[in-house]
């Protein structure tokens, strides 16, 4: 075997150098390694910085997309609020004035001692008089211009319909609704009173109550059993009951 001593000095000089090259290599390798892992890392982390960036901004759209619906509802709900208040405001006021009509056409027919169904179908007939300088028609005949008016006809028909009445059945009755209850409905009462007894077909109901609604004439409606129900602009309950009924119809 040979030895250190009996090994030539070139020879030793070379191991040397192969050992220091060996080194210096490996340090290299370990050096690209370490620089391969660290852009590695680098990588992965920018990658994981775009991902959160990314749901950062889908997060912040998704915000600002339900701040914008939640606005949105509050807007809505603000308008729909005010709306009803305003429909509200404005019901009151329509029920003031209303009650002041009928308040005034109760004056005209005490003063006139003419409070029943004559004396306000005399009443409507005479606000239909547009030409009070010449001799006033018929009172039937003027009353039969209700049949034309958009109005009338859209309660009338409406109370027919929920009550089975045929509305031509109700406008054969109407042209002689003067006739009818002109006959022995004299004097005043305390109340313009609708007795069902006494008004029995529903047909002329329906008539009455039409004429009555538009032209602001209060009244009182007695059932069968002598109860009193006080019905004057539609409010959405029964008109012309034959017993208490809490309803939205306009069922006779």
């Amino acid at each position: 075997m040979a030895t250190r001593a009996s090994t030539p000095l070139h020879l030793r000089a070379q191991g040397r150098v192969l050992q220091l090259f060996e080194r210096e290599r490996q340090e290299k390798y370990a050096l690209l390694e370490k620089k391969e892992q660290k852009k590695h890392d680098l990588t992965i982390r920018l990658l994981s910085d775009k991902d959160k960036e990314k749901q950062a901004l889908y997060d912040l759209k998704d915000k600002e997309k339900q701040a914008l619906y939640d606005l949105k509802d509050k807007e809505k709900q603000a308008l729909n609020d005010l709306r009803v208040h305003e429909r509200v405001a404005a019901q009151k006021q329509v029920d003031g004035l209303t009650a002041k009509l009928e308040a005034m056409t109760g004056v005209v027919l005490a003063e006139q001692e003419s409070r029943n169904i004559r004396g306000a179908l005399e009443l409507v007939a005479s606000m239909k008089h547009a030409k009070p300088h010449v001799k006033m028609p018929a009172k039937q005949m003027l009353l039969n211009q209700l049949l034309q008016d958009e109005d009338w006809n859209q309660v009338a028909t409406a109370c027919a319909r929920e009550n089975n009445v045929e509305m031509e059945h109700g406008e054969k009755c109407f042209k002689m609704i003067y006739h009818t209850f002109a006959k022995d409905k004299h004097g005043s009462e305390a109340e313009v009173f609708i007795r069902l007894a006494e008004v029995k077909a529903p047909a002329e109901r329906v008539g009455l109550f039409a004429t009555f609604t538009l032209y602001y004439i209060d009244y009182v409606v007695v059932d069968f059993h002598g109860n009193e129900w006080r019905r004057g602009m539609p409010g959405g309950e029964n008109y012309f009951p034959d017993r208490p009924v809490q309803s939205n119809s306009m069922q006779i």
